[in-house]
């Protein structure tokens, strides 16, 4: 019996030409999903930013990191996009705009001079961290911004320091940690407690006339989240929520202190960035304007450059002003004098 021949199969394989075209291929295919996921990361920290960070744990530790972290996965996908997808190559930019922008609260503001008929006040805050790093080059910084009211915390003893040869012709007074200089006379200068079972003293109010106007100012330090989150890493996550509780009562009580009607300046370190709820709370209703937000330059930063990486990348001393002042100017100085830069604002009252 015959046996039935069976049918010749011919498959095709790939010629030697094509297969780099199909392993292009695969890695655009891969790279594309890849850029996609990318954008989970900074998608991400702005849901946490809108939602409020001091509600989680992780929202807590993730405001204290730095924010161009959630530009990495696109910055390692742009050399092998350029190479296998450079069609694509816009995801992971705009992913990098994404983070480099809003994320890590990038400002942009035309400066504006104002009319020479318009008396201006410069506003100065200096966490001089009791003048351990250099007191010269505090003094220095002092010198070179020249404001006409500085307040500085962690400032005990720092007028027995070269600081002091900076405020000649200033008025000084210095309460518990903080410290104030001013050209105008000081006026009904005392401490603040500013939420219940403080342990220490963490503001100080006083007020100076200008423009014929009575101003009142804080000077402010708010509760530091280093220990809670050195306690973290061993593992006692409750002490990192009751840490950010404690500084969102700070704020609160802060808020209830602050005058209805008198122009009013706030400044200080408040070891919040702008995203954090502690901002949210002092710029409610309108109580109070972010002078960087308004007319900064530059993300702003001031703390982080004796940390690792080596440079600052938290915005966590503010100036806050009431409505009464229009705000020209806000910049940073250096942080070679202290661990945190100084911020500095020009301001003219308009109503």
């Amino acid at each position: 019996m015959a046996i039935p021949a069976r049918p010749v199969e011919w498959r095709s394989y790939p010629s030697a030409h094509s297969q780099p075209r199909i392993r292009a291929r695969r890695w655009r295919r891969r790279l594309t999903i890849l850029a996609l996921l990318q954008f989970l990361f900074p998608a991400l920290a702005t849901l946490l930013q809108l939602y409020g960070p001091e509600r989680t744990t992780f929202g807590i530790v993730v405001l204290y990191l730095p924010s161009w972290i959630w530009g990495l996965p696109a910055l390692i996908l742009l050399l092998p996009m350029l190479r296998y997808a450079p069609r694509k190559l816009g995801l992971p930019i705009i992913s990098l705009l994404w983070v480099a922008g809003p994320l890590m609260g990038f400002c942009w503001h035309t400066s504006i001079s104002p009319s020479h008929s318009i008396p201006t006040l410069r506003i100065m805050t200096y966490n001089v961290k009791w003048g351990r790093r250099n007191p010269q080059a505090i003094a220095e910084t002092i010198r070179r911004f020249h404001p006409d009211v500085l307040v500085m915390q962690d400032s005990a003893n720092i007028l027995n320091s070269p600081v002091q040869g900076a405020l000649h012709g200033y008025y000084t007074k210095t309460l518990y940690q903080c410290s104030v200089a001013s050209r105008y006379p000081i006026l009904n200068a005392r401490s603040l407690s500013l939420s219940p079972g403080d342990p220490n003293y963490h503001a100080m109010q006083f007020q100076i006339r200008f423009d014929k106007h009575l101003i009142t100012i804080f000077s402010v330090h708010l509760l530091s989240p280093r220990w809670a989150l050195l306690d973290l890493i061993k593992g006692h996550t409750d002490v990192l929520q009751e840490d950010a509780r404690h500084r969102l009562a700070q704020a609160t009580g802060l808020l209830k202190l602050l005058p209805s009607q008198e122009p009013t300046i706030v400044a200080g370190d408040f070891n919040s960035p702008p995203a954090s709820l502690v901002c949210r709370i002092l710029e409610r209703e309108g109580r109070l304007q972010d002078a960087f937000s308004k007319a900064g330059r530059g993300y702003g930063y001031t703390y982080g450059q004796y940390l690792l990486p080596p440079f600052p990348f938290l915005r966590i001393d503010h100036i806050f002003t009431s409505p009464q002042w229009q705000i020209y100017n806000c910049q940073t100085g250096d942080g070679v004098g202290s661990d945190h830069c100084p911020v500095v604002a020009d301001l003219a009252l308009v109503s």
